[in-house]
């Protein structure tokens, strides 16, 4: 299969063969997101072969045909120097035979256990139910325009899917109690209590954890002894007991651990955020939906799902755990439970923060541009912001990130992106909701001031 579709001929020629696949029952094994994901977090899906198996089952008399989601979970990524020089803004390295002969040495190191696991598969005939017919004849233009927001859905799903069927591991866990601390480093013995709040949270869930990480509670001496071995952390003696840190330059490395269970994390950290200024049980449900929503395709978590179920389990917990009080229908952080759900909140700050410069930097852009040109002045924004100490996270700033911004805007229909004939790369221009960018900035900047 080539990266690119660009030749007209090849393209037909390998729809075709998907729909031989299709019809004929074979087995089909495909990456959606379509690249792998520099950042950790699961990318947007990729339409295009999904769309080819809709139309396969469509033109075929099968009577169903599933796609089952697959996570692939690592302890270790041997890929992490690369995908880190990526984040800087470097290009991907095309494979050599002389980077397969130095890859022995690298395969000789351990690098932990990987895990797969698989999710609940999606039916499409049971998804599609009476609309098969009007799909496959498109007989109208609304016919084309609905099938098209099916195939959307349908990706959204799968995706979402992928990332309920994760599972969390000691590395994950540990990046997360790291970065939910504004210092570098903690006693060990609060890095067990960081690490088991995390686990909590994730067992809420129904989150998959890994068997090391079951069996290493309550102490997780094994997963910190991996990653002293793997250099992601480092000790020091003290006499209060031994100090685990890490240094500066390893905050974008555990930031891509992190990103691996974030979605987890992400439902909870924004309510903590709003538990922090205190509101009514109406008010966190909506505010909850609103950063579900603006972030949806950085974490790709099950909305409905979390509004419908995890939203009340997540107040009862916090409140069993005496961090949240509440006088009739307010609920407000307790003294006791301030640094807790401060804690929380820091694990979303990084993406709050970095939309916040995007949308600013677009607000006041009277130029817009390309996607190149429009990530760099967000960038440049971003900077300015962490000189005058506006930024906690630097370790989220990146190019993916700030792309993830953009695309937001346009799905708002605040930005519309477009390819003028003859030119190289898309452009930016206001889109007709552009005056509701005001309102988004002003929500962002308040969540970055209030935590």
């Amino acid at each position: 299969m080539r990266k690119s579709f660009d030749d007209p001929l090849y393209k037909e020629v390998f729809r075709a063969y998907v729909e031989y696949l299709v019809r004929e029952g074979f087995t089909q094994e495909f990456f959606i997101e379509g690249g792998r994901s520099r950042t950790g977090r699961t990318m947007a899906p990729k339409r295009g072969f999904l769309s080819w198996d809709v139309d396969g089952f469509l033109a075929s008399q099968r009577r169903d045909l599933f796609f089952v989601p697959i996570a692939i979970t690592y302890e270790r990524l041997i890929e992490e120097g690369s995908m880190l020089d990526e984040l800087s803004g470097g290009t991907k390295k095309d494979e050599s035979m002389l980077g397969l002969v130095r890859a022995r040495k690298v395969l000789r190191r351990r690098w932990g256990s990987a895990h797969i696991s698989f999710g609940e598969p999606i039916s499409l005939a049971e998804s599609i139910g009476d609309r098969r017919a009007r799909f496959m004849l498109e007989a109208s233009d609304e016919d084309a325009a609905e099938k098209r927001r099916f195939v959307d859905d349908l990706a959204q799903r799968v995706v979402e899917r992928i990332n309920a069927a994760t599972f969390a591991n000691t590395t994950a866990v540990a990046a997360c109690a790291f970065l939910g601390e504004t210092r570098r480093g903690m006693l060990r013995h609060e890095l067990t209590v960081r690490m088991q709040e995390i686990v909590e949270l994730l067992r809420l869930q129904d989150a998959r954890l890994t068997p090391a990480l079951l069996r290493d509670q309550p102490d997780f001496d094994d997963a910190i002894a991996f990653l002293l071995r793997s250099d992601l952390i480092e000790a020091a003696p003290d006499s209060r007991g031994e100090i685990l840190f890490y240094e500066e330059g390893k905050r974008r490395v555990l930031d891509i651990y992190r990103n691996g269970i974030l979605h987890f994390l992400a439902p909870p950290s924004f309510l903590a955020r709003r538990l922090l200024a205190g509101a009514t049980q109406d008010a966190l449900r909506d505010d909850l939906r609103f950063w579900l929503d603006l972030f949806h395709n950085e974490l790709f978590t099950q909305r409905a799902l979390v509004l419908a179920a995890h939203f009340e389990a997540f107040l009862d917990y916090f409140e069993r755990l005496e961090v949240v009080e509440r006088s009739e229908s307010h609920w407000r952080a307790s003294e006791k439970g301030a640094a807790y759900l401060q804690r929380l909140a820091m694990q979303t700050r990084g993406l709050v923060e970095v939309y916040a410069a995007a949308f600013s930097s677009v607000l006041s852009d009277s130029e817009l541009g390309s996607a190149r040109n429009l990530t760099r002045r967000a960038s440049e924004a971003f900077a300015r912001s962490v000189l005058l100490g506006d930024v906690e996270t630097t370790e989220v700033s990146n190019r993916a990130t700030f792309q993830g911004a953009l695309d937001e805007l346009v799905r708002r229909r605040i930005l519309v992106r477009e390819r003028p004939a003859g030119a190289r790369e898309a452009v930016y221009t206001r889109g007709p909701a552009f005056d509701e960018l005001a309102g988004l900035v002003e929500r962002l900047a308040g969540a970055v001031s209030g935590g």
